[in-house]
């Protein structure tokens, strides 16, 4: 009996081998093929797959990575040299090319690094550059404008998508926010517009809204002239268009009263300081008719 299997390390055999017992003379045949491999591979970051690589082969051909980083070229010739270039916009890749000489099934792997890019920006008022707005970006955090009104965000991965929304007490922005999508080093602009229902340009307690609403002036914050803002006066229900119309602006630490003299021929204002510290009280006394 006999078994015959012809063997190669650069053929493969069809049959791989034939059996039997001699009783005459016999001639088996064989048909040798070239022996042919896989060559694949794997491309991560470090952590997740990398889809939608091109992995160029040369005269092997193109293949590009799957949902999980992964590629093939099948049936490749033992002892062929080969050079894979990898590529995906936005990524660099190690190591590139990916070579070698194919002996066996070879599954390879590379890692992908993203680009990164700066971010960066500014808010104008009047033409003039807005301090310490605040830039929320997401998942990028936030970052205040410098004197200039400038700002940046460094490092910022390829293929991010962020909004960019700048708040400031006081102010409203044009546009209000922006959507960006990064693919290089980008640059975005806002345009900063006093809010006028929080303003208070004069800082006498009422906004420039309020001012308006009252007939007061917004950029004075005593628009009788009579020595009491007119935000206090519109709380205390006095009249801030009218010198005449005012309570004294005074302490809980002072008690006023006047003192009546000589029959009322005089009448004397007195303030009695209740604390334990110097005070300066002034007293401005006008008519009926506020003069």
């Amino acid at each position: 009996s006999y078994t015959i299997t012809p063997t190669s390390a650069n053929y493969k055999f069809n049959p791989v081998s034939v059996s039997g017992t001699i009783y005459e003379d016999e001639v088996h045949n064989f048909s040798a093929t070239p022996a042919t491999y896989n060559l694949g591979g794997v491309v991560t970051d470090g952590h997740s797959p990398i889809a939608n690589v091109t992995v160029d082969g040369g005269t092997l051909g193109v293949r590009t990575t799957d949902a999980a980083g992964s590629f093939v070229f099948a049936d490749i010739l033992k002892g062929t040299q080969y050079a894979l270039s990898l590529t995906r916009s936005g990524y660099s890749f190690s190591p590139n090319p990916l070579v070698g000489t194919l002996t066996q099934d070879t599954t390879l792997q590379a890692s992908a690094s993203p680009f990164k890019y700066t971010l960066a920006g500014s808010v104008m008022l009047s033409g003039v550059g807005l301090r310490d707005v605040t830039i929320q970006a997401e998942v990028l955090g936030y970052v205040n404008t410098d004197v200039n009104g400038n700002f940046s965000l460094a490092d910022v991965v390829y293929g991010t998508v962020v909004t960019i929304t700048p708040l400031k007490l006081g102010y409203l922005f044009s546009p209000s926010s922006i959507d960006v999508t990064i693919s290089g080093d980008s640059q975005v602009s806002f345009r900063a517009l006093i809010d006028q229902t929080i303003a208070d340009d004069d800082g006498d307690g009422l906004s420039n809204h309020e001012e308006t609403e009252n007939g007061t002036s917004s950029v004075n914050p005593d628009s009788d002239e009579d020595g009491i803002p007119d935000g206090q006066e519109i709380a205390e229900g006095t009249n801030p268009l009218d010198a005449g119309s005012n309570i004294s602006q005074l302490s809980t630490t002072v008690c006023s009263e006047w003192n009546g003299f000589l029959g009322g021929m005089w009448n004397i204002m007195e303030h009695m300081n209740i604390s334990s510290h110097k005070l300066k009280v002034t007293t401005t006394l006008y008519s009926l008719e506020g003069k």
